[in-house]
């Protein structure tokens, strides 16, 4: 039995000693080359059995190089290892007739099962080689007379080999999944707009309808809603203590979930088969557990262990996804913070502003939960209101304390907040849905407000509700030019403008819950 000969070329180092430590063990012969050059030097006297090579290299590319390999020994096999596995360098590689290919980082198990999977193809389209070379302290031979298992795919119970086409296809039909779903950072998403986007991407690949992501508060306790497909909205108090979801998340493995398992989130999923994987990789010990649920049509056929292989790829990339989410709200959440101690240390520095933003936070998320606005619109109103006035910073003392006319200029100058706040909060991803009602809260109804002139509905809805909040705020509050004026009559002002520079149904609203005592008498 002939020892197989494998050339490594890859301009690292590290890779090619690890590759070759990995694939000596399977008692493989394995030479290593820094470059496609001396590969090709050295192989115009010895005939390789498989070529392993990166596919961006200095000089010559991985391709470049299996172009070579084919025209000096056309019945050579070819692997190329890539760091970016795009799906269109994937292609291009199979065009230009590489057998295989592995994604950088990669595990020993799935090395030596892509390279098992090639010389198997190969000898069974070959006849055996009558040489055969011992080999010295070798633990295993991959003989090339007769071909090396093939994983098995397990399917409505039925186990089968799985055909090396197939393979190949399956695992091109993996990439497109995952960098689909990569992609979503590319996309200044949030964690409560994933599901919605990974839907799309699932209803291709497994038939889903519907998808939601859940999670714990913590290591224990019961699960809630992060994000769900369909446009349903996500209430902060909605939670699910279902045991057998426990237990999907803690033993990592996909599993198909009857109905009865999904309890509550049946109004989100429907009565179809459905299936759950843990999102691998969303924290380690004392964080939240994590689920990627999918259900098809009520109709539809349950999910196969394919489909659940599927899943589980799926899941271990929205894992990763979430978790450089975190890290960058991690990030952004202490810039936020920054800028909220700024505001903050504004308003000390102009003592008619003290926990102005705080006031107008408190009466925007009251009248928003009168209007029976969902969760994330008012989150969107807590995540704005702080940082209404960031843009006071460049706004001196002495402006901001003038009692008499303003000038033109001091004028345009005051005006210019809204304008500077929205270019310090622009970097912010997470701020994203905030940021037009920071721009415009300033905004007229009759289209006299900055810094845009919008007009009626054209002004942002939350942004119009916090036109009413702020003005109300500062209408109670004294100032060096005027006294504060009483709830009841600031209310009127208020009243007075409708329709002018406030929305007109959102004012009445106002109105009406200030009548009722709802703000707390004008907090």
């Amino acid at each position: 039995m002939r020892q197989a000969t494998v050339f490594v070329v890859d301009d690292e180092e590290q890779i090619c000693s690890l590759l070759q430590r990995i694939l000596a063990r399977d008692g493989l012969r394995v030479l290593v080359f820094a470059s496609g050059t001396a590969a090709l030097e050295t192989m115009e006297r010895e005939r390789p059995d498989l070529v392993i090579t990166d596919l961006m290299m200095p000089g010559m590319s991985g391709l470049d190089l299996a172009g070579h390999v084919r025209a000096i020994h056309a019945d050579a096999s070819v692997i190329v290892m890539t760091g970016y596995a795009s799906l269109e360098n994937v292609v291009d590689a199979l065009r230009g007739g590489v057998d295989d290919f592995i994604t950088k980082p990669f595990s020993a198990t799935e090395i030596r099962t892509v390279v098992q999977r090639v010389l198997a193809r190969k000898t069974v389209a070959a006849p055996a080689d009558p040489v055969t070379e011992p080999v010295a302290g070798a633990q295993a031979t991959v003989a090339l007379s007769a071909p090396a298992a093939t994983p098995p795919e397990a399917r409505d119970g039925h186990v089968t080999p799985l055909d090396p086409n197939l393979a190949l296809a399956r695992r091109l039909r993996d990439m497109t999944l995952l960098e689909t779903i990569h992609g979503f950072l590319a996309d200044d998403l949030v964690p409560s707009e994933i599901a919605a986007r990974a839907a799309d991407a699932l209803r291709d690949a497994l038939g889903a309808a519907r998808c939601a992501v859940i999670a714990t508060r913590g290591r224990d306790g019961p699960f809630h809603l992060v994000s769900v497909s369909g446009g349903a909205d996500i209430r902060r108090d909605e939670t699910f203590d279902l045991p057998f979801l426990t237990f999907v998340s803690a033993s990592g493995n996909p599993a198909p979930l009857e109905p009865f398992a999904l309890g509550g989130l049946t109004h989100h999923l429907g009565d179809g088969p459905a299936a759950g994987a843990s999102l691998a990789g969303r924290g380690g010990p004392g964080s939240e557990a994590a689920l990627l649920v999918v259900a098809r049509n009520l109709d539809a056929r349950a999910f196969d262990g394919e489909d659940l292989r599927v899943l589980g790829v799926a899941a271990a990339a929205l894992g990763d996804l979430f978790r450089s989410l975190r890290a960058a709200e991690s990030a952004e959440h202490a810039y936020i913070a920054s800028l909220v101690d700024v505001v903050t240390a504004t308003e000390h520095r102009a003592p008619w502003f003290l926990d102005h933003s705080t006031r107008v936070r408190d009466l925007s998320v009251r009248l928003a939960v009168r209007l029976g606005l969902p969760d994330h619109e008012i989150c969107v109103l807590e995540a704005a209101a702080p940082l209404l006035d960031i843009g006071r910073v460049h706004i001196g003392d002495e402006l901001l304390a003038k009692a008499g006319r303003l000038s033109t200029d001091e004028w345009r100058t005051l005006r210019s907040h809204p304008e500077i706040a929205d270019a310090i909060v622009r970097p912010v991803g997470r701020l994203s849905a905030a940021k037009p009602v920071i721009r415009h809260h300033h905004e007229n109804w009759d289209g006299s407000g900055y810094p845009d002139g919008l007009r009626g509905d054209d002004i942002p809805y939350l942004a119009s509700i916090v036109r009413i909040t702020d003005a109300y705020a500062a209408l109670t509050s004294a100032r060096p030019w005027r006294s504060a004026l009483g709830p009841a009559d600031a209310v009127r002002r208020l009243v007075d403008f409708s329709g002018t520079h406030f929305h007109p149904q959102l004012v009445a609203a106002f109105a009406a819950m200030q009548l009722e005592g709802a703000t707390g008498g004008g907090a």
